[in-house]
């Protein structure tokens, strides 16, 4: 399955369930799997001297029924940048394409938010899978059933982690961002909710 071919269910922007998480999902989980079938290094970062580790755990919330495994992306900051203003686009052009709706129903923009990060996500991880190709592996693996994980060799910088997850009620997005500044490992706890 390629990433760039995801397509929501349904063109209505009234359909927020259930139309991100499956195949995202099924795509992180294969390039998981193949990184560690090829032993390779998990930096898709120039080498540089000094290399960092990233270990982490994920805090679902407590009102999240998590139906599948949580996918975890190491996005460096020109993704984070594209992924920012990528969202920025969608919620203003989706602000004006409903903005009567909005005005009958204020939480609707809720929902339309939603589908703004759902589809920003992919759209991010779509250019990520163009441009890196292989390497993308290298940014991407499965949490463990405690929500443990651990990026190894990464490049010092500022990076952003999210964690994709499937839920009853549609797709679970949680984020941190943090900075590497030495080779000690850093700790990270990931719990805010994005969607």
């Amino acid at each position: 399955m390629n990433i760039r071919g995801m397509r929501p269910r349904s063109s209505s922007p009234w359909n927020t369930r259930g139309t991100f998480g499956w195949g995202v999902l099924a795509v992180l989980a294969l390039l998981v799997f193949q990184t560690a079938a090829s032993g390779q290094p998990t930096s898709a970062s120039e080498p540089q001297s000094e290399l960092g580790t990233i270990a982490g755990h994920v805090s679902v919330p407590e009102d999240a029924k998590v139906t599948g495994p949580l996918q975890v992306l190491l996005m460096a900051p020109r993704w984070t940048t594209m992924w920012n203003a990528d969202l920025q686009k969608r919620i203003d052009a989706y602000f004006e394409r409903h903005r009567a709706a909005f005005v009958e129903n204020p939480e609707f923009f809720t929902e339309v938010s939603k589908m703004a990060y759902r589809d920003s996500i992919i759209f991010t991880i779509s250019r990520m899978q163009q441009e890196l190709g292989p390497e993308l592996e290298s940014v991407v693996m499965e949490a463990d059933e405690n929500g443990r994980f651990e990026f190894t060799g990464v490049a010092l910088g500022e990076y952003r982690v999210v964690v994709i997850g499937q839920q009853e009620q549609g797709s679970l997005l949680l984020s941190e961002s943090l900075e590497i500044r030495s080779a000690l490992p850093q700790f990270i706890e990931i719990r805010t909710r994005i969607q």
